[in-house]
């Protein structure tokens, strides 16, 4: 009897260390893809002001209109009549 419960003990201890292990792997993961992001972040940060400019100076010269859509005036003579 006293086997089988020193088998018992030995058998939890082993899982709790396979999921302190698993638990430590888990946050190494986690932390080397915040550093990833972290490093990114600022290459990120310019390719989002790059794009905004280029909308809005596109949106500028009129040769996009996706933010605020043009509609002709009632009497700008487009269309048929």
């Amino acid at each position: 009897m006293r086997n089988v419960q020193a088998v018992r003990h030995e058998r939890e201890v082993v899982r709790k260390a396979i999921k302190m292990l698993s638990e430590a792997v888990e946050a190494e993961r986690a932390e080397l893809q915040r550093q990833a992001i972290a490093a990114r972040l600022d290459e990120w940060r310019a390719l989002v002001r790059e794009i905004a400019v280029t909308v809005l100076t596109l949106h500028r010269v009129g040769g996009l209109s996706l933010i605020q859509p043009k509609k002709p005036a009632p009497d700008a003579g487009i269309g048929p009549e």
